[in-house]
């Protein structure tokens, strides 16, 4: 039977239309869910640099709350110090305010550096916000749009697959019978075009026999990756 291979043509265009819009219908919701992981990776950093921030909050509060405590200590050893009856006693209250304000120097000087950190991560932390902001903005921005996109393709992908159907119910015989056992595992790799030399889809070069059997618009199957072959528009025998 001669085979029809402007239908071959058209249904393997069609398939090869099916499968590169499955192929974007795949990528949709893993786009997204990109766009979803980098908001949440923005979130993580604006939290991390809050609680950076709180905690540089406690610490200095706790310093503060050490440096006043030394700081009425000092105050009172003073006081205590104008009512000794010992110069032993003096001297002993006198060496514990130069200890106690040895400390708060030094205490000073931490809560000075802290509240330097404090500012700069009081930065970060805007910072931060902002690149969370954008990440937000860029995933709401992305989900229109994909959604848009999706439907847009779910429509297209109808229309082809409407239009397959179509073209699959004027295959006959043989053909016929090989295509609905092959193509729900071989896809568009099913059919594979031909410059009546080699496969187009692996390569493998035709034999002398099948060459002529294509010229006959007769079935050829290739050696190598079993699918059905048809000439191109170039190679096409005449009255194709």
């Amino acid at each position: 039977m001669s085979l029809d291979f402007g239908l071959i043509r058209s249904i393997h265009c069609l398939l090869r239309q099916q499968s590169d819009l499955r192929d974007r219908l795949d990528q949709v919701p893993r786009r997204l869910n990109l766009a979803k992981s980098n908001e949440s990776q923005f979130l993580d950093a604006w939290d991390e640099a809050k609680a950076e921030q709180k905690r540089l909050h406690m610490s200095i509060d706790d310093k503060q709350l050490q440096l006043d405590e030394r700081e009425a200590r000092v105050a009172q050893l003073k006081v205590r110090m104008n009512t000794c009856d010992s110069n032993k006693e003096f001297q002993l209250i006198k060496d514990c305010i130069a200890a106690d304000l040895q400390a708060n120097s030094v205490l000073q000087d931490e809560i000075l550096e802290m509240l330097d950190r404090l500012d700069a991560q009081k930065k970060a932390c805007e910072v931060a916000k902002k690149n969370y902001e954008k990440a937000q903005a860029e995933r709401e921005m992305a989900s229109h749009k994909l959604s848009a996109e999706q439907q847009q393709l779910e429509s297209e992908m109808n229309r082809v697959v409407q239009q397959l159907s179509v073209e699959e119910t004027k295959l006959q015989g043989d053909v016929l019978t090989e295509y609905r056992r092959s193509i729900k595992g071989l896809g568009e790799n099913i059919f594979g075009e031909t410059d009546g030399q080699t496969c187009g889809n692996c390569c493998q070069t035709m034999t002398i026999q099948k060459s002529a059997d294509l010229r006959m618009n007769r079935a050829v199957y290739c050696p190598g990756c079993g699918c059905l072959l048809y000439p191109t528009a170039r190679t096409s025998p005449v009255g194709d």
